[in-house]
């Protein structure tokens, strides 16, 4: 069907409107649920792999290894998706003294959680803005 707008006294026909909303609706809902789910996941899983590489080596690697396997999906918030990304506090119950320190400042903080986080960021958002660009021209496709 052509819509017909009169745009300064010219009149302009778009065929095909119709099938093209149609087509960036369903976009909308493949790139929110199964698309973006995934490259979230992705991004979570590069976070936690840092976290782990970046992680104080002790004697027995547990921070590495508490931070490396734990990323979860989060419950939706006003509905996007999320993604948790934190130690598993049953293989590394010390994370939180290490990352904050303790002991009244005899053992000073060593964030490296935050800074993996910080310097993670560029990444991720390239990771999850490549992961949309690929969907959207997947989609483009059909």
């Amino acid at each position: 069907m052509a819509r017909k707008r009169k745009y300064g006294g010219e009149s302009i026909s778009l065929e095909g409107m119709d099938e093209l909303l149609t087509k960036f609706k369903r976009l909308i809902d493949v790139i929110d649920k199964r698309e973006m789910t995934n490259r979230l996941l992705s991004a979570g899983k590069y976070i936690a792999d840092r976290a782990g590489d970046n992680a104080p080596k002790g004697l027995t690697k547990n921070l590495e290894r508490g931070m490396a396997i734990f990323t979860v999906m989060a419950p939706e918030r006003d509905g996007e998706p999320g993604v948790i990304v934190k130690p598993d506090y049953l293989i590394a119950p010390h994370f939180h003294l290490v990352e904050f320190g303790a002991r009244g400042g005899k053992m000073p903080a060593n964030p490296f959680f935050r800074r993996t986080i910080d310097e993670s960021r560029g990444v991720v958002k390239s990771m999850i803005k490549r992961g949309v660009l690929e969907v959207i021209e997947e989609e483009a496709k059909k």
